[in-house]
């Protein structure tokens, strides 16, 4: 497939509109220089006067003294006029500052859905530690937190405080295994550990629908099925797709592999991946971080293009100072 030039430098933290009118201007510039030295080099035995016997001329300490000086000079103008090429190679190439297109307006919503039926136990602290590291690596989205067991609680709706998310996050963190969490058990009756139930509940917690933004849940299970529930886990990852939501699933390192290659194929027909997490040790989540940048990116390109801003104007700054600096160099070298 083609690849715009934007695309093809945007892993660097600038990229650039017209990269290759940029190149162009560097060899125009090296071409210069070398056809320069060329005939420099080559010049006509008739230009100047023919002086004999300056050996002696040479050997003087003074001679070689502001012959050292011209050649110092020399190096420097050389290396003013490098730099001044280069500035106006970023200049012509029309440099673009890249920044994340939804931090700025918040576009992005995420919802950290956390399963506390009594499987999860062993590692509930840990997946809490874990979506605390999340909230660190995503800065400017809206978070929010649902539990999970026979009945689903929202602990917080969708919010962008991420002081307010940390201490809500905590707080919980210091709840889990001394009690089930108050609202989470309701209708036992029904079973435990209801994920397709857990799951439906964290998609309907999405608003603004209307709007074109990136949606992506988190969701912390073993996926160890106890009871009758209402939706399936497929049943519930249909609805994420139909609403544009990224599923990505944290889970036990050691498990039913049954339940966990279910677990991952479901996510997998979202989009999303899983993580598997070892007792005693919070996800390496910078894969679900960058995973969420990159569904933001492929929702919202009109945002992302919006946010790209030019800026020409330390390449024009750079290459009028080491122009002057050269030319002030050049007069000075006569």
């Amino acid at each position: 497939m083609a690849m715009s030039a934007l695309e093809l430098f945007e892993w660097m933290p600038v990229t650039w509109l017209w990269p290759w009118a940029g190149l162009s201007v560097l060899c125009v510039a090296l071409l210069a220089c070398v056809v320069g030295w060329a005939l420099g080099r080559y010049r006509p035995d008739h230009i100047g006067i023919p002086l004999a016997h300056v050996e002696r001329l040479r050997s003087l300490p003074r001679w070689q003294r502001l012959v050292r000086r011209r050649r110092r000079v020399l190096a420097a103008e050389l290396a003013c006029w490098l730099v001044a090429c280069a500035a106006l190679s970023w200049t012509v190439a029309r440099p673009l500052s890249l920044g994340d297109p939804n931090h700025a307006k918040g576009a992005r919503d995420v919802v950290l859905c956390l399963d506390t039926s009594r499987s999860m136990a062993s590692i509930d602290l840990d997946v809490i530690d874990s979506y605390l590291e999340l909230v660190d690596e995503l800065q400017g989205e809206r978070i929010g937190l649902v539990a999970f067991d026979s009945s689903a609680l929202t602990v917080f709706p969708l919010t962008s405080d991420a002081d307010y998310v940390k201490t809500r996050l905590t707080d919980l963190r210091g709840q889990l295994g001394q009690a089930p969490i108050p609202g989470t058990e309701y209708g036992i009756h029904n079973g435990f550990s209801l994920v397709g139930d857990g799951l439906m509940a964290c998609v309907n917690r999405f608003d603004r629908l209307d709007e074109k933004r990136s949606r992506n849940i988190v969701l912390a299970t073993d996926n160890l099925l106890s009871g009758n529930p209402m939706y399936t886990l497929d049943e519930a990852a249909r609805a994420a797709r139909r609403h544009g939501i990224t599923v990505h699933a944290v889970a036990p390192a050691v498990d039913d592999k049954n339940a966990l290659d279910s677990l991952s194929s479901t996510t997998g027909t979202t989009g999303g991946s899983m993580l598997k997490i070892a007792g005693g040790a919070p996800a390496n989540v910078e894969m679900i971080s960058r995973q969420v940048e990159s569904q933001a990116r492929s929702t919202l390109p009109a945002e992302a293009s919006r946010n790209l801003s030019e800026s020409p104007m330390p390449g024009i700054i750079v290459f009028i100072i080491f122009s002057l600096a050269a030319e002030l160099l050049r007069r000075k070298n006569r």
